[in-house]
């Protein structure tokens, strides 16, 4: 692509509209819908969509001058602030998640992350800081799925799969 423009996922190109991105065009593949009960007879019902490859091309050049982007960045800030002391990470001294404070910091911050994804669905690197505080959190089910959405968001970072 020209310089500036990006090609990417659907979360993601929804979060840069958010951040004052602009669509430039739609390049599109085939799609194709199949029934998902190939014995039901109706000929529109329970349709669903595969193969459906379509390419946005965006431009990022006004993302982070629009107030949702600045909202998102504080809010990112905020919450890795209040995660980051108790983020589980090989190498690294990590305070101990045992006490009411801590528990009380790291649920606050990932409250101010969702607010993030409110924003930008496809920031991966706040999925895998919710992952991190839910971690610690001892919610092990619960941090896996956040790990899960940061690696499908992100998985050419080498980091997300750690």
């Amino acid at each position: 692509p020209e310089e500036g423009l990006q090609s990417i996922g659907m979360e993601v190109v929804n979060g840069l509209v958010n951040l004052g991105g602009r669509i430039v065009s739609l390049q599109g593949g085939g799609a194709t819908f199949r029934k998902l009960d190939p014995n039901d007879e109706a000929q529109h019902k329970n349709l669903a969509l595969t193969g459906c490859d379509i390419q946005v091309i965006m431009d990022v050049s006004g993302v982070g001058e629009t107030p949702a982007s600045q909202e998102h960045d504080r809010l990112y800030r905020a919450g890795l602030d209040l995660i980051n002391p108790y983020m589980q990470i090989v190498g690294r001294e990590t305070q101990p998640a045992d006490t009411e404070t801590a528990q009380e910091e790291l649920k606050r911050g990932i409250e101010l992350l969702k607010w993030v994804l409110d924003i930008n669905p496809g920031n991966g690197s706040a999925w895998w800081i919710i992952g991190k505080a839910e971690q610690a959190l001892d919610n092990t089910e619960v941090a896996c799925d956040a790990f899960g959405h940061a690696y499908r968001l992100k998985s050419e970072n080498a980091d997300t799969a750690r």
